[in-house]
């Protein structure tokens, strides 16, 4: 099974889409302040069920810590992939800790375009921004962004990624979500699954654009539910947003209506494949498992409502995506000013699962419910 490969959809290796979540309103800010303490633990147990906290490092934010002291200065968030809705889902808490601590944010406009991100991240050194935070789009690096800024005085943080250079990180390991995904789908095959061993099939919607990084969150449950059902997946190709990933699977439906499974590299494609299986006439979609990756609005939404349709929308291996826009803010300001013992966030995926709605629900309200209209 191939889908058409989008060179646009290489930007979204992290995570989008279904809908953009709806920015704060006047009241994020003063939100943001009595909520920053929590930035760095989840309710109910999926911290517990996760191997690290939810966002922890040794060296980054942590609810023990003292609050960071306002300071004030300019942020560029060369973000990359403006254009994909998980971007307002940690623009807006991002924004509402800028306001808390004096910051403000400077924006790109790349819309995912490798080269109008590297020309972001230029025209904010130019500009005089005291640290730029770079998401890594490009496949040929940012080298040169990285020298221009630091000998621009410019501050240079990693977002979800790490350079030998850089001056503070935010990170996430992406072999995580893969083991993740891996060990659900096989405990359901194990006690869910109706069906005859010889007539389980699933689809994958991974990326071969995808950095080996992202592409582990599919790779290792590719081997691993092959190795334990007997059964290779289908392969969708980068279909990252939802509208190709409804046209993919659809597609795949009509060749094998009896598909059981789907994992997505990210939220997008698995949400994509949700709403095909909806689309379906006369296809039994009680015995469905799907699950994708980073913990997007509408999936969370979904999965505390108890899957949505049948139960289809099962897990989300997911981020704390207020967390990270704090995050944002925090290890910018930390590398603005030498704090080198702030200067790293290590952030984890963490399972959020319809069996366990009150938690989601608890997730939904805490990481997204400040910057709900």
């Amino acid at each position: 099974m191939r889908a058409t490969k989008m060179a646009k959809m290489l930007g979204l290796l992290l995570a989008v889409l279904l809908m953009a979540a709806a920015c704060g309103d006047d009241d994020a800010a003063d939100g943001a302040d009595g909520r920053a303490d929590q930035a760095t633990s989840s309710d109910g147990d999926a911290e517990a069920d996760a191997e690290e906290p939810a966002t922890s490092g040794d060296d980054g934010a942590d609810a023990d810590e003292p609050e960071p002291e306002a300071a004030g200065g300019v942020i560029g968030f060369a973000y990359g992939l403006d254009d994909a809705p998980i971007y307002q889902n940690v623009l807006t808490p991002a924004k509402a800790e800028a306001e808390r601590l004096g910051f403000e944010i400077v924006e790109g406009a790349a819309a995912s375009n490798c080269e109008a991100q590297q020309a972001d991240i230029d025209n904010m050194i130019a500009s005089g921004v005291d640290a730029v935070v770079i998401l890594n789009l490009c496949p040929g690096g940012y080298d040169a962004q990285i020298q221009g800024a630091q000998s621009a005085g410019v501050a240079v943080v990693t977002y979800l990624w790490d350079h030998p250079d850089a001056d503070g990180r935010i990170l996430l390991a992406d072999e995580v979500p893969g083991e993740l995904l891996a060990d659900a789908v096989i405990d359901w095959y194990d006690t869910e699954f109706t069906g005859a061993p010889d007539e389980f099939s699933w689809i994958v919607h991974g990326c071969s654009f995808a950095p080996p990084n992202i592409q582990l969150r599919t790779e290792i449950p590719k081997e691993r539910v092959t190795e334990h059902t007997g059964v290779a997946p289908i392969e969708i190709d980068c279909a990252m947003a939802p509208q190709p990933a409804l046209d993919a699977t659809l597609e795949a439906l009509q060749a094998e209506p009896g598909i059981d499974v789907v994992l997505g590299l990210i939220d997008g494609s698995a949400l994509g494949s949700y709403a095909a299986f909806e689309q379906a006439e006369g296809f039994d979609r009680s015995n469905v498992f799907i699950a994708g990756v980073d913990g997007e609005l509408p999936a969370i939404e979904l999965i505390a409502a108890g899957g949505g349709t049948d139960g289809m929308y099962t897990l989300s291996a997911a981020l704390d995506l207020e967390a990270v826009g704090f995050a944002v803010v925090r290890v910018a300001q930390a590398a603005i000013t030498g704090d080198t013992a702030n200067a790293l966030f290590q952030t984890r995926h963490v399972p959020i699962s319809s069996d366990n709605v009150e938690e989601a629900a608890a997730w939904f309200d805490r990481v997204f419910g400040a910057y709900i209209n």
